[in-house]
């Protein structure tokens, strides 16, 4: 896997007509911030703004409780589109919850699957969410890694040039051997969400650079196998979390012996993996 299926919304969705204004002074109780490589920006929300987005609603079932609810808010495709206009070279959205975690959403989940950040549940006001259609779409129930693509509470969305910044940072290095090289996938995947490489990634738990020569290979997989969110963010149905930590340390060990992309390095783009985003059946 590459960090190809990350890049969400380009060129003509971001560069659509912008509409109305968004607020660009912070005043009152802000709950969303949309921040990074777009025009105008950054742009600070209250509640109250909320309600003039393009909106949507549906039933789903809610990851972290098996409860099914009512979710509403803001329809998130329809919002960048029509909102946001991209700068210097801005492609991918980051969204961002208030613990850290950073998740860069693939294009085909946002206009497949078509999420809302929800700002009711059942009707009543709720911190704004990501959530996803799971009654509706019967291929986020198959995926096993569904559950890690909702973030509550969200307080921002970022754009940004995925060449200039995650993909720089988090590209698998030339020549990596099978295993480092599987790993890099599994980075992307399971843990940039948290962690930052390279000054790429969330911020929920610590920082990566150097950990594999800090600690040794063995004790860095050992440490990881004891992480307490390891098991939901591996999968069973995907693969052993043994052979995961052991790929993950193998990338991160090569990717700080050869450190972030250049920017002057010349990208071939990578042969697209097969889209494990489609629902069963399809």
């Amino acid at each position: 896997m590459t960090k190809r299926w990350l890049i969400p919304l380009v060129g003509a969705a971001l560069a659509a007509c912008a509409g109305p204004k968004l607020p660009t002074a912070a005043t009152g109780e802000v709950v969303l911030t949309i921040r990074g490589q777009v025009k105008h920006g950054p742009f600070f929300l209250q509640r109250s703004d909320l309600a003039g987005l393009p909106r949507a609603g549906f039933r789903a079932v809610d990851p972290a409780t098996g409860r099914q609810a009512r979710f509403d808010g803001v329809a998130l495709v329809p919002f960048l589109a029509r909102k946001l206009e991209a700068v210097d070279g801005g492609d991918t959205i980051l969204v961002v919850a208030a613990d850290g975690v950073t998740l860069p959403t693939p294009a085909g989940l946002l206009r497949q699957y078509r999420p809302i950040l929800a700002d009711q549940v059942d009707g009543r006001p709720a911190p704004l969410q990501l959530a996803w259609p799971t009654l509706d779409q019967p291929g986020l129930t198959a995926d096993p890694r569904a559950g890690l693509w909702w973030l509550r509470p969200v307080v921002a969305l970022e754009l940004v040039a995925w060449e200039r910044s995650w993909g720089r940072a988090l590209r698998p290095p030339p020549g990596l051997g099978e295993e480092a090289r599987v790993g890099a996938g599994h980075y992307l995947l399971r843990c940039a969400a948290c962690h930052r490489l390279h000054g790429a990634g969330g911020e929920r738990g610590p920082a990566l650079d150097g950990a594999v020569g800090r600690l040794g290979e063995a004790r860095f997989v050992r440490r990881a196998q004891e992480h307490a969110g390891l098991p939901e963010r591996v999968g069973a149905a995907l693969q052993r979390r043994e052979e995961v930590v052991a790929q993950v340390a193998a990338f991160v060990a090569a990717s700080d012996l050869a450190g972030p992309l250049d920017l002057d390095e010349p990208v071939t783009p990578p042969q697209k993996p097969k889209d494990r985003t489609q629902p069963a059946g399809r």
